[in-house]
């Protein structure tokens, strides 16, 4: 990504190189849809620190902290079935958002220093992609007249 001022066009700090969404859905017999979908995020820039601090990172979460982010996917995948009942429509649907799992380490830093609440580098800006992992989803959608 980039951003263009007075003719002057340079990277877009701390965005991703390139991004990328795709989609299949497929009907399987009996009227099931399947729907898949991922997004690809590339890599980008992130806040440099001092060596203090990258030090007690990785003693407190395992992780190093990257001066760059990886390149990653998240997958989702949706089965949906269309019902009729009483001249309404409803639709049954399970969900698995993020099926492969993945999550960066933490995205707080300083909050391990051994001071209660904030210590003096905590920051919130080591965010690069998700920080939950997989989730479930089960329900029903109903169509209102």
């Amino acid at each position: 990504m980039f951003v263009e001022q007075d003719g002057e066009t340079r990277p877009l700090e701390f965005a991703p190189d390139y991004q990328g969404t795709a989609g299949v859905t497929w009907e399987a017999p009996g009227g099931v849809v399947l729907d898949y979908s991922a997004r690809l995020n590339g890599p980008m820039a992130l806040p440099q620190y001092g060596p203090d601090v990258a030090a007690a990172y990785q003693a407190a979460t395992g992780a190093s902290l990257y001066t760059e982010s990886p390149v990653y996917t998240v997958h989702n995948l949706q089965l949906t079935k269309d019902l009729q009942f009483g001249g309404r429509m409803a639709q049954l649907y399970l969900a698995i958002e993020n099926a492969f799992d993945y999550k960066q380490s933490s995205p707080l830093i300083g909050f391990y220093e051994g001071v209660p609440g904030f210590s003096p580098t905590f920051d919130t800006a080591y965010v690069y992609g998700p920080i939950e992992g997989r989730h479930f989803g089960a329900g029903v959608r109903f169509t209102l007249p």
